[in-house]
Order: structure tokens, then C-alpha cells, then sequence
């Protein structure tokens, strides 16, 4: 064998990721907010090392990174954070001040700007992540090297069941029609069903407001004042499978064109064709509920013409995957 060639194994471990957790403290608020926001933030970095650590000390071959480093946008914090985190907590992590737009969009688009990585891990502030979240996402991605997108085991900090495999399904006999998301303790070996029922209404509602223009393809329509972007996007589950992604943001060319956020969601259709539809920021992310936001994981870069680069947060507990653009 060439000295300069690599064994299977080796040449299948992933390069780099760079996980990033976008946050702001303030001392605005109802008292405590701030001190509970600021334990919260402590426990998701202290998880997010761990995986780092598991990532570099006990995985091999398929399901391990060259390199995991981890990244805290601070958006906007007062005071900032580099005054709020405990030093030990500091000398382990980049803190990237957010000096692009404010807001959670903002803040994950301003560190995809910078990043070195070939892939990007996000997760929320208040959510805490398994020992093997990155060797999850690594072993998933070695499966599926399409998908553009995908996450591993998480929790909301505070609550005691993993949310591991939550998704949404679309029924055959009607797009606009969804089942209940589900998840799975896995610890405890049962299921339960969470109760999704203003999902539909708040589609309904969507579906009013925009018209015919709801389900588009290409440019879309402008919605509440935030412009939605071009782009294709194929799911990997043909026919039934719903991608959700609450922070959909786009940086087109030039640079000073970069997109207002939209809640955004891809699907195949029955006819083969795969479709945008686009509702006002967080409709739907209030009827799913915040305590359901999970870790994600996302491709820095998606081909589109035009296009720079995407950024997808998926709030699923295990990405369905999103296949590669057409």
C-alpha cells in the first residue's frame, strides 16, 4: 500500500465539526431568569465537552471526528459572557461575540461565516446532549453520506426522558394532514404520544394566509414581512417524511442580501417534486412547544444557484435526513 494512501477505516473517519450554541443573558426578565439561563447554558457546555471527550477518547474509525471544538455565540449578552462563565468553563471553548444581526438567526449565521469546519453542530442554550451525541451524528452520517443534515440524542435540561427519534409524518392520502409527533424514553423502553393537535390548526391557519401561494417551488412568497429564498431541497423518506426547520436562514451574493429567518419545511410530493412551504418565524414551533427543541446538526454548505451557503436547524431529536439538493 502507498504510504500516502489510508486504510478503509481511516479514510472514513469524518474531518472536522465544530459545535455551536448560540446565547443571551441578560438581567432583563423576571428575577432568576438570567441565573437559571446562566445554569442551563453551564450544563449544555459541560455536556457538549463531554461528547468532544468521548469523541476523541473512545470512539474509532467510522463513527469518530478528526477534530470536535466547541464555540458559544454570545448574542449580545449583558453583561457579556466571557464575564459570566467560570474561567475552567472558558479555557475550553471559543466565545464568539455575535457581531452580525441579534437573534438566535443572527448569531448561528454569523458563526457559519467564520467557521473552519467541513461541518456544523448546533444545539439550544437549555438543552443538554448524550456522551455520544457527536459519535451518533458521525456513525449516521457514514450510513447516509447524501443526507445533509441530521442530530443525535439530547435532552431539555431538567427533564428526565431522552427525546430520541421525534418526527412528523405526512399522511398518504393528504398533504396537508399530519400525525402526531412521537418520542421514545428510551431508558424506561416505553412510548408516548405528544399531543400535536394545534399543529394542524396552526397549518390551517398558515395555509388561509398565504392561499394557493402556500406550497411553492423556487423564489417564494414574501411572508410577514421576512423574505423567504430560493432553494430545492429532496427528503430521504419519499413521500411522507416532513423536515422541520424552525431557524432557516440563507446567505445569498452579495453579502449585504442576506435573508430574513422563515419557518420552513420540505417535502416530496406525491407528483415527485419537491417543495418549499413557508409560514410566518415560529408559528409552528409554538404549537410543538419550546421544551421539545432538541440538539441538531447541519451541513455548512448546500448548493443552490446563487447561494452561498444554508443554514438548517432541525429541532428533531434524530434528523430524518435531508438528502443532497438537486
Amino acid at each position: 500500500m502507498d504510504e500516502n494512501s489510508s486504510s478503509p477505516a481511516e479514510s472514513t473517519i469524518h474531518p472536522t465539526i465544530e459545535v455551536v450554541v448560540p446565547v443571551r443573558l441578560s438581567h432583563t426578565g423576571p428575577p432568576g431568569l438570567r441565573l437559571d439561563r446562566l445554569t442551563e447554558l453551564k450544563a449544555c457546555i459541560e455536556s457538549v465537552l463531554r461528547a468532544i471527550r468521548h469523541n476523541q477518547d473512545e470512539v474509532e474509525g467510522v463513527d469518530r471526528w478528526h477534530k470536535a471544538t466547541l464555540t458559544v455565540v454570545d448574542d449580545h449578552s449583558e453583561p457579556p459572557l466571557v464575564e459570566q462563565l467560570p474561567r475552567d468553563l472558558r479555557e475550553q471553548l471559543v466565545i464568539l461575540p455575535n457581531r452580525g444581526t441579534a437573534g438566535q438567526a443572527g448569531a448561528l449565521n454569523h458563526a457559519l461565516s467564520r467557521t473552519p469546519a467541513s461541518h456544523v453542530a448546533f444545539t439550544d442554550s437549555d438543552c443538554t446532549v448524550a456522551p455520544d451525541w457527536l459519535s451518533s451524528i458521525a456513525h449516521h452520517y457514514s450510513l447516509h453520506p447524501d443526507h445533509i443534515g441530521v442530530a443525535g440524542p439530547s435532552w431539555l435540561f431538567g427533564r428526565s426522558e431522552k427525546l430520541w427519534s421525534r418526527y412528523v409524518t405526512l399522511c398518504e392520502s393528504e398533504l396537508m394532514r399530519y400525525s402526531f409527533t412521537r418520542y421514545v424514553d428510551r431508558r424506561a423502553g416505553s412510548s408516548s404520544r405528544l399531543d400535536c393537535r394545534n399543529l394542524s390548526l396552526e397549518v390551517a391557519g398558515a395555509a388561509s394566509l398565504l392561499g394557493d401561494r402556500f406550497f411553492t417551488e423556487g423564489r417564494g412568497p414574501s411572508v410577514s414581512g421576512q423574505t423567504s429564498h430560493r432553494m430545492r431541497a429532496a427528503l430521504s423518506g419519499a413521500g411522507r417524511t416532513l423536515g422541520y426547520s424552525d431557524a432557516m436562514t440563507a446567505r445569498h451574493k452579495p453579502v449585504s442580501s442576506v435573508k430574513e429567518t422563515v419557518a420552513t419545511y420540505y417535502l416530496r410530493g406525491r407528483d415527485g417534486t419537491y417543495r418549499s412551504l413557508y409560514a410566518p418565524h415560529g408559528s409552528l414551533v409554538s404549537a410543538l412547544g419550546r421544551r421539545y427543541l432538541m440538539g441538531h446538526f447541519v451541513r455548512p454548505a448546500l448548493a443552490s444557484p446563487g447561494t452561498a451557503w444554508y443554514a438548517l436547524v432541525a429541532h428533531t431529536a434524530y434528523w430524518i435526513g435531508i438528502a443532497r439538493s438537486a
